[in-house]
């Protein structure tokens, strides 16, 4: 009579434990990816203007917001770390308007590196004057998780 009794306890207990178990992956959300996100505008304008494929490279130093392959801004740096770099010998500040060839050269102004978290950077730009044919007088705008290549 036992083991008739014991049967059905034990086959229901194996039943119950296979049902209630889970995975560890079950337990572990899926991390979210925020994307890179390179905002900029000319003389001032309050609406920003975005790029498509922003990176920096670490062995040039440089920060790159570019619409696919087109450079549409290129930062010069002469390091990649939190800091406000000046407009200068070693740190350079190019920018060419979608559509037009010409390229307008920040003389003065500053980039700041506002986060290094990984290999994502973050910062703004404030530039006040440069040297083109555009009539253009300042550029600024902020890049934020940009993808730091080797």
């Amino acid at each position: 009579m036992k083991k008739s009794i014991l049967k059905p306890i034990l086959a229901f207990f194996m039943l119950s434990v296979s049902l209630t178990s889970c995975d560890r992956d079950d337990d572990t959300p899926a991390p979210v990816v925020e994307p890179a996100i390179f905002e900029y505008a000319e003389g001032g304008e309050p609406s920003m203007s975005t790029v498509t494929n922003p990176f920096a490279n670490a062995s040039t130093q440089t920060i790159f917001g570019n619409n696919g392959s087109t450079n549409v801004v290129e930062i010069k740096l002469n390091t990649l770390v939190v800091g406000v770099y000046e407009i200068g010998s070693l740190n350079t500040f190019k920018y060419t308007r979608p559509g037009q060839t010409s390229v307008w050269t920040a003389i003065s102004g500053r980039i700041t590196i506002l986060e290094v978290n990984g290999n994502k950077i973050s910062g703004t730009f404030n530039l006040t004057a440069g040297d083109s044919d555009l009539g253009i007088n300042s550029v600024s705008g902020s890049f934020k998780r940009v993808t730091v290549n080797p």
